[in-house]
């Protein structure tokens, strides 16, 4: 009696990069979305000219309340006035952007203790 024999399973590589979890952006806003505008460059005799007005992005550290940690996110200025007034969970929710993803630094009580006890 003969037994088939399966050929061998290969183990596949996971992405885990935030671009393949969240997909590649670009010049985006991660909480609203934003992105460039295409515009017109008038002079002052009238001639237009494409003009690219870009969003103001900036890559910045966003405490998140709920985990204890700090969150590295590239939003909008006007995102971070919205996370002032609404919160950083609630943006997150919205825009379908999950946290847990997202490179963190640990701002707990117990990760600042063992800190200042080992350097």
């Amino acid at each position: 009696q003969k037994m088939a024999v399966a050929a061998p399973v290969k183990a596949a590589k996971v992405n885990t990069t935030v671009e393949s979890i969240q997909g590649k952006s670009g010049r985006k806003c991660m909480l609203t979305g934003k992105k460039a505008n295409n515009g017109w460059s008038v002079s002052f005799s009238h001639i237009r000219n494409k003009k690219l007005q870009g969003v103001n992005l900036q890559y910045k550290r966003v405490y998140w309340p709920e985990k204890q940690r700090y969150v590295r996110l590239r939003i909008s200025t006007s995102a971070m006035k919205s996370i002032n007034k609404i919160g950083l969970e609630a943006m997150a929710k919205r825009a379908g952007l999950d946290l847990e993803s997202l490179a963190y630094s640990d701002a707990s009580a117990e990760r600042r203790e063992w800190l200042v006890e080992n350097g």
